[in-house]
């Protein structure tokens, strides 16, 4: 199950009880961070890792390398991980990738041939290979991340279907579970639906969409979620990382 240290850090903490942040950085953001970069600065005393990825405006190479680049020059260091949205933004000079499998009901352009296609980078770069059941909420607009995955996603009521799907990984192996609310959500599925989600899951739970503020964390914290994502209120200044490390030390 342990397949690099990424993973056990994982479920080190799944196991402990203990909560994780992790900070998605979208390449499209690239630009805006050059010119800020205190605001990766003050968040990096904050995270345990960073999330490399979501864009579909650039989603090209470059941007992605160089939002790489100022992440792995922060210190201390933190592990930086490719979140792709396809095989273009598979670039050399992270830490990890998410091999992301999409669990939905319709096919996804970050599906097996994908996968395929990003197998080769991946040795090439030599990056560590992260296996991640990945599931998408439905939300009421489309989202980011809907476009980008090309799926629709399951309604957040819908619980005991991402239950079952959550099973499903675990028989296959997936050593890690994402729920994605879709990036630039307004808002975080209800605390009984994830509550329900982590209860029936043997697996670490990352959340990921819609945490802008300390109460939304919080929710997320106390549905039993290992690790929360925080990513749009990171560049927007939404959150104060201050405060977040309270939630953390509460």
């Amino acid at each position: 199950m342990w397949r690099n240290l990424f993973v056990k850090r994982l479920w080190d903490a799944f196991t402990s009880g203990k909560r994780l942040i992790g900070g998605l950085i979208d390449p499209d953001s690239y630009s805006v961070l050059y010119e800020r970069r205190s605001i990766l600065n003050e968040w990096n005393k904050v995270v345990d890792f960073w999330l490399v990825g979501g864009s579909v405006l650039v989603a090209c190479n470059h941007s992605v390398r160089g939002v790489v680049r100022l992440l792995k020059a922060l210190e201390p260091p933190k592990p930086v991980v490719l979140f792709p949205g396809g095989p273009e933004q598979v670039i050399g000079g992270a830490d990890y990738i998410f091999l992301l499998h999409v669990f939905d009901f319709f096919p996804s352009m970050w599906g097996w041939r994908s996968l395929v296609q990003s197998a080769r980078l991946i040795e090439q770069h030599g990056l560590k290979p992260v296996p991640v059941a990945y599931i998408l909420l439905a939300g009421q607009i489309p989202h980011a991340v809907h476009v980008s995955a090309g799926v629709k996603g399951i309604p957040a009521r819908k619980t005991e279907m991402i239950v079952l799907m959550i099973r499903l990984a675990y028989m296959l192996g997936y050593p890690l579970i994402y729920i994605d609310g879709g990036s630039g959500c307004d808002s975080v599925p209800q605390r009984s639906v994830l509550r329900k989600v982590v209860d029936n899951s043997n697996l670490p739970v990352i959340y990921g969409g819609g945490i802008d503020g300390p109460e939304k964390l919080k929710e997320v914290f106390e549905s039993g979620v290992t690790c929360a994502i925080i990513g749009n209120a990171i560049v927007e200044e939404a959150m104060d990382p201050d405060v977040v490390q309270h939630v953390l030390d509460g």
